[in-house]
């Protein structure tokens, strides 16, 4: 894959007249990290000079069509696939391109996808790339554009297709289009996860979105409900895997008697195909030399080379499939296609096919298998690790579907295939989304648009549990950008942006017992346009030790807090979990002070100060005060001090006492008392027979009320240390709880 450097997207338009196009309209280019305007300049000219040399078609010039829109209150800068919608129907344009430039050196990438408006789908994907700069590009553009629209007939076919949609649209105006752009745009949602209802309607819930109605609908949905019942194969697997792995082929060992080894001991065709998938995946390495090089021969992917070499690319992997399986006299055939394999991401497109794997005649049924995938995969370092996956074995159709595209439509062995549109559209995920047993609840893309929060639904087995990653296109990973809730398998996963541009939104999974890392499951692209809402993120969480301690929120933390007074984090929890925090500046350095752990009604709040105009770093953690462990971290945030200089208010010192017996302290709230001032002292603690205020070697005695609070009135006429001591119930000895400091 070319690694993007620069990007460009491209709009143009085509009108369509009543049995032909008859209009065509080019837009402005979008730029991104694009400095000079001559390659796009240059890209443009020529596909204007191509749509122009057509007979029957108009052209309509660039510095004409954008005053017409502009005074229709349009940014075509900021234009989304429904800006483009509403355009369409104001200008009578009913087909558009929308396309995508890369570059990378001298490497040239660009994509074109054709839109039908009314029907509101793409239609038509056109792919060039030039490794010999923008000259080269031109020249293949002009005659995909010339070939793949007009000489096929493209455009007459669609254009008589749009009659007849609009003499059905016509019969019922509340018909739902057939389809919906690959782009997905989430409206606007309502700040707070709350499951609160209101009559009232959020400003921000009234704007244009796309559609979500997918490319056709019913089968997209039919996709999405992913079945893992069991299919019974007569396979004897221990055996048959343990066999296969122990064979090493002979020297010069030709192809067929390799085969008969392999099926010496195997009862049916089910475990003959087993041990040919068990041992090329346990002893067939890929050739990331030849991959990374592009040198890729006949010879190498050859089936008696990939035996004698022990290494090869996915179709010398399915070449010796296949011969291994005519061998054992099994019918298999070789499928060439599209797979979203390495440095793939969701929003990428293929300029050719890029991968092979095999199908399998059986019993009058088929089946799928590719041992390339099966065998391993290479990582970021380029190398190959084995890495034996039986997803690859016998896949169903509608699994692999997510990642594999042959170029043969009927290879896709579905009962209602899909178009290459549809196969970008499915969401990103990986092999262990099916070895874990996700589902996917309602409708999925593969990117979205999101202006402020995007939630996702799934169904996620109780003994999963999951890990969320949001990253920019420099993989730079972000805090406190997701949260997710469960209950039961029921899960969410919400999302809200750091700001504009585009991300990979990652989740992760294993299983509980598990010790090992990680690892992917899916993968979606997020972009965030220019103008998207502002926010301040979920708070960071430690699920496994808030799932340990039973707690949970009322309503969920932002990541961020912009503050120039205190605010209080609210833990719903049992009376048996404790909490403590710690405050540090960029640097690592702890403050001390500037919070405080106070019990509330069924839980445990936290109080938090600005200690200046910086930003500063709060962990809370949380243990049970059965244990004798130390405190665990449960969650994170970032403060973002707002109060000039440094901010002199601060909480009294907190020893761990005062939490673990439940304390609340009603007043005086701040750490440094005045001298000759007089104070309320109010404290509420569990199991307390006396509570004494400290000063100057004198103990003064609160007094207990009918609310179960202790109070005092007390001033200081001597600086100095001021404690708060209590004696519990069972206890000789009293035990500091809070220290003062009389200035």
């Amino acid at each position: 894959m070319v690694k993007m450097l620069k990007k460009i997207t491209l709009i143009l338009f085509l009108g369509l007249g009543y049995c032909w196009a008859n209009t065509i309209a080019l837009l402005d280019m979008k730029r991104f990290n694009v400095k000079s305007m001559k390659p796009v300049n240059a890209l443009m000219g020529a596909i204007e000079n191509e749509l122009k040399n057509n007979d029957g078609y108009e052209l309509r010039r660039r510095h004409k069509l954008l005053p017409e829109i502009a005074k229709e209150g349009i940014d075509v800068k900021d234009c989304e696939h429904d800006c483009l919608v509403r355009i369409g129907a104001l200008m009578g344009i009913d087909l558009f391109i929308t396309g995508e430039l890369k570059k990378a050196g001298n490497v040239y990438l660009l994509t074109l996808d054709i839109f039908n408006v009314s029907k509101g789908s793409i239609q038509k994907t056109i792919t060039c790339r030039s490794n010999n700069g923008m000259m080269k590009l031109m020249e293949k553009v002009r005659k995909k554009i010339n070939v793949e629209l007009f000489d096929s007939g493209f455009i007459r076919e669609v254009s008589s297709s749009h009659i007849e949609d609009s003499i059905v649209a016509s019969k019922d105006t509340h018909s739902e289009k057939d389809g919906a752009a690959v782009l997905e745009l989430v409206p606007n949602v309502s700040r707070e996860l709350s499951n609160k209802k209101t009559s009232s309607l959020d400003p921000r819930d009234s704007k244009d979105s796309i559609s979500s109605t997918p490319l056709r609908k019913e089968k997209m949905t039919g996709l999405m409900n992913i079945e893992y019942d069991e299919v019974d194969i007569p396979i004897r697997y221990d055996l048959i895997d343990d066999s296969a792995r122990k064979i090493k082929n002979e020297p010069n060992e030709k192809i067929e008697a390799l085969a008969e080894r392999l099926i010496k001991n195997c009862a049916n065709d089910y475990e003959k195909l087993r041990a040919i998938y068990v041992w090329i995946t346990s002893n067939i390495a890929y050739d990331v030399e030849s991959y990374f090089s592009d040198d890729i021969t006949y010879e190498k992917v050859e089936p008696s080379n990939v035996l004698k070499s022990k290494k090869s690319v996915c179709s010398g992997y399915a070449n010796i499939f296949d011969q291994l399986a005519a061998s054992a006299g099994i019918s298999s055939q070789v499928v060439t296609g599209y797979a979203k394999g390495y440095s793939f991401k969701p929003g990428d497109k293929f300029s050719e096919s890029n991968h092979a794997w095999n199908v399998i005649n059986l019993d009058s049924k088929k089946y799928l298998i590719d041992c390339t995938w099966g065998a391993g995969n290479v990582g970021e370092d380029r190398k190959f690790q084995f890495d034996y996956n039986d997803f690859f074995f016998l896949t169903k159709p509608e699994h692999l579907i997510f990642t594999h595209f042959p170029e043969d439509s009927e290879l896709q062995l579905l009962k209602d295939g899909l178009t290459m549109d549809e196969f970008y559209r499915l969401p990103y995920v990986r092999s262990n989304f099916f070895n874990y047993q996700i589902e996917l609840v309602g409708d999925h893309h593969n990117q979205y648009m999101v202006d402020y929060q995007l939630e996702l639904n799934f169904n996620i087995p109780e003994e999963i549990k999951i890990l969320c990653a949001l990253k920019d296109e420099n993989d730079k990973q972000y805090e406190g950008a997701t949260y997710y809730n469960r209950e039961s398998v029921k899960t969410k996963i919400f999302l809200r942006p750091p700001g504009s541009g585009d991300y990979t939104l990652s989740v992760f999974a294993k299983k509980y017992n598990d010790d090992g890392k990680y690892e992917g499951c899916m993968d979606y692209m997020i972009r965030v346009p220019d103008n998207h809402v502002k926010n301040n993120g979920y708070v960071k969480l430690w699920y496994d030790k808030i799932s340990e301690h039973g707690i949970t929120f009322k309503e969920i933390h932002s990541y961020n807090y912009d503050l120039n007074d205190e605010v209080m984090l609210s833990y719903l929890c049992s009376d048996d979990i404790v909490f403590s925090t710690k405050l540090e500046d960029d640097q690592g350095r702890e403050l001390e002070q500037y919070a405080m752990v106070q019990k509330i009604d069924g839980g445990c709040g936290i109080l938090i100060m600005p200690p200046g105009n910086d930003a500063y770093t709060l962990t809370v953690f949380a243990k049970n005060k059965k244990d004798e462990g130390n405190y665990s971290g449960i969650a994170q945030y970032v403060i973002n001090g707002l109060v000039e200089g440094v901010n002199k208010k601060i909480y009294p010192k907190q020893y761990g006492s005062f939490s673990s017996h439940g304390g609340k302290l009603n007043s005086p709230m701040i750490g440094d008392l005045n001298l000759g001032e007089e104070y309320n002292f109010s404290v509420y603690l569990d199991n307390v027979l006396e509570m004494n205020v400290i000063h100057d070697g004198k103990w003064t005695k609160l007094e207990k009320t009918s609310k179960g609070t202790f109070e005092l009135n007390r001033s200081f006429t001597k600086k100095g240390k001021v404690s708060l001591a209590a004696k519990m119930v069972g206890e000789d000895k009293f035990t500091t709880l809070l220290e003062y400091v009389v200035i």
